[in-house]
């Protein structure tokens, strides 16, 4: 995408699902009254990306994938395609 942002989230130092919300809030300056769960995520994902297209690339799934568990790993998953089929939203996991 022309103009588009980019934002790298590194994922060896997160250890569980709080400190992930925690990682991104911060990263991609979520509001204050970010929920913190994947739900939250979709919407404050979605509402960033209405404003400005953006690229999230995700480093060290693997490592959140021991972390984190699989299912988590798939649900995040889940709500990052969710967004990019929606709106002017990227991702990329490494």
């Amino acid at each position: 995408m022309e103009n588009e942002l980019i934002f790298d989230l590194y994922c060896r130092c997160i250890r569980s699902s709080e400190e992930l919300h925690v990682a991104l809030a911060a990263l991609l300056n979520f509001p204050a009254y970010y929920g913190r769960n994947y739900d939250a995520l979709h919407d404050c994902l979605a509402d960033k990306a209405l404003k400005t297209p953006f690229l999230l690339r995700i480093h060290g799934w693997d490592t959140l994938e021991e972390q984190l568990g699989l299912p988590r790993c798939v649900a995040l998953r889940h709500v990052l395609q969710d967004c990019a089929e929606e709106c002017s939203f990227s991702y990329a996991i490494d």
